[in-house]
């Protein structure tokens, strides 16, 4: 039997209805891999996979405002995809099993909020979509139920992000116009985008994170607002897009 780490944490979930549900749990902080706990906050993974997704809404529109993203997968509440849409300024509804994943991140600031029900998801979502206001949903039920629901209830997203290939169940719940993402691959869509800016994705280290960037500038909202949504990257550099260096520039420099 593998071994698990527990802590004891008080969750606190506001209630759209006007309540507010409390309860105390034991809970796993993380999974067991080859005998080493591997925490569902890993970074710099969890920030390298979020600033792709971030550049996967932006390569696609600049303002997000007023639109629903959604993941429901193994997996999704440690995709990166919550915190990416709200610097993005959409709204997101992550759906994963994974309860102690998902606490985790809520409690590192990318959910507002996690819920038990579509029901309460979809109240919470509402008003924020209506007004054009970031939110970020968590959801804590098995993926495929969440979807079926979803797509019987009518409920479409205009970005929907897949653990893998996408299913007939996630292409149910995305708009015609829609855009189909998957969560362990760059589409073809961000790769041009990056080459048009001329920009790749940099390594942490202090020059990145202590970067200037032009106020209009997706860097700069980036390394000004991710922690916001995501508080574990504190504990180390960020990752940002930085110039490309050209083959000319790299043989110039190693000449000095």
């Amino acid at each position: 039997m593998q071994g698990l780490c527990f802590e004891h944490f008080l969750v606190v979930i506001p209630q759209r209805s006007g309540g507010i549900c409390f309860f105390h749990q034991a809970t796993s902080c993380g999974r067991a891999h080859n005998n080493r706990m591997i925490s569902p906050l890993q970074q710099p993974e969890l920030q390298q996979r979020t600033l792709r997704l971030y550049g996967e809404l932006l390569c696609r529109r600049t303002h997000w405002g007023g639109e629903l993203v959604m993941a429901a997968f193994a997996g999704a509440a440690s995709s990166g995809l919550a915190a990416a849409a709200s610097l993005a300024g959409a709204a997101s509804l992550t759906v994963d099993a994974d309860s102690a994943a998902m606490k985790a991140h809520f409690r590192d600031g990318a959910f507002d909020f996690v819920v038990n029900t579509l029901d309460e998801s979809l109240r919470a979502l509402k008003n924020e979509i209506r007004r054009g206001r970031p939110i970020a949903i968590g959801l804590i039920a098995e993926p495929e139920a969440v979807l079926r629901e979803a797509a019987e209830r009518g409920l479409t997203a205009r970005l929907v992000v897949s653990g893998s290939s996408p299913s007939t169940l996630e292409k149910s719940v995305l708009a015609t116009d829609g855009y189909m993402l998957t969560a362990d691959s760059p589409s073809v869509s961000l790769v041009e985008w990056l080459a048009r800016n001329q920009w790749h994705a940099a390594f942490p280290d202090e020059n990145v994170s202590k970067a200037e960037f032009p106020a209009e500038d997706p860097r700069q909202h980036w390394l000004r607002n991710l922690l916001t949504h995501q508080r574990s990257a504190a504990k180390g550099a960020r990752w940002s897009w930085v110039p490309q260096v050209t083959e000319t520039a790299q043989l110039m420099e190693l000449e000095k």
